[in-house]
């Protein structure tokens, strides 16, 4: 009863108060309405326009001050105005050197408010960051800029690609993911990035470049034939698939029959490694097997002519039975 009193009051004062006179009752700390003058009428808008104009004539100083005092003014409740604010708190931030500050208001506005008008935004606001730790841009530390923010950046460009999937701006932040780790010599990590980002853009502006660069990053896993030549196999798909697609820029970048070939030289190589390894463990049946087949799937490599010469060391001639296959590194093709 003595809440709806309350309201009741607060009804008619509204009702008997002009209109420019009228206030706002909240809920204070303790749990009891408040009157609050109201803001003049459009009063909101004008400090939202006065902080655009500040940070654009390079006073961000100024624009995060006046900023900053309406949200403290205002952190009780949520106005229409609310996310433009956060997200020109972030701008001044920004502007005024502190983007890693910046990062949580950024942050506010695209988990609270991601029907608004500022959500694609703050997004974007995010992928410039990133961009700008890639680039080299180290994140401050007691005002000195030495720390490393490269996992901040990458975590950023995985955040856009997430909250906008199909958009530009996804597909550059995708992108971006799988240059940086090529860029770094971080191949593996390469060639996830290059594969997610055709699969969520098979048709994406970037699809041809990212197809040249995955063969080129799995081509550089391979670390000879006593490895695991999983990237090898790989290489050899893409290539055939970049032969179909782009023949001229397979040739260019000598993805090509050439580089076929070479792949079926290091796939013979790891064979004849496997067969000697099975022969030091006295697994002549095996070894046997692998060295048979590598000469029947690759016979003019120089693994198989080495092949030729162990059988023949050996006295092992052709085979009339057909012994189970034993299991490979190699692919069955």
């Amino acid at each position: 009863m003595r809440t709806l009193a309350i309201l009741a009051g607060v009804t008619l004062a509204l009702a008997a108060a002009p209109a420019a006179a009228q206030s706002v009752y909240e809920l204070d700390e303790s749990g009891q309405w408040v009157e609050r003058p109201a803001p003049p009428a459009g009063e909101n808008e004008s400090v939202m326009t006065e902080v655009r104009r500040l940070i654009a004539e390079g006073r961000a100083g100024t624009a995060y001050d006046i900023i900053n005092d309406w949200i403290r003014r205002n952190e009780e409740r949520t106005l229409p105005e609310t996310p433009l604010a956060y997200r020109l708190r972030g701008d001044a931030l920004t502007a005024m050197g502190r983007e890693f500050q910046a990062l949580y208001d950024y942050e506010l506005v695209a988990r609270s408010f991601p029907q608004s008008e500022e959500f694609p935004i703050v997004v974007e606001r995010e992928y410039d960051i990133a961009q700008r730790y890639l680039g080299g841009l180290r994140k401050k530390f007691f005002g000195l800029r030495i720390e490393n923010a490269t996992d901040i950046g990458i975590e950023l460009l995985i955040r856009v690609h997430e909250r906008m999937p199909g958009s530009e701006l996804g597909e550059r932040a995708s992108i971006a993911v799988a240059d940086h780790y090529f860029e770094e010599r971080e191949m593996n990590w390469a060639v996830e990035a290059y594969d997610a980002y055709l699969r969520s853009y098979p048709q994406g502006p970037n699809r041809d470049h990212a197809l040249k660069r995955r063969v080129i990053a799995n081509l550089a896993q391979y670390r000879g034939p006593q490895r695991d030549v999983t990237s090898l196999l790989d290489a050899r798909r893409q290539i055939a698939q970049l032969q179909r697609e782009l023949p001229r820029e397979a040739e260019r970048l000598e993805l090509d029959n050439r580089m076929v070939s070479l792949i079926e030289e290091e796939l013979a190589a790891q064979s004849l490694e496997s067969a000697r390894w099975r022969l030091k463990r006295g697994d002549e049946p095996a070894a046997r097997f692998i060295l048979e087949r590598l000469i029947e799937r690759r016979p003019g490599s120089q693994a198989a002519a080495e092949a030729r010469a162990i059988l023949a060391e050996r006295g092992w001639g052709p085979r009339t039975d057909s012994p189970a296959e034993p299991a490979q590194s190699e692919d069955a093709s």
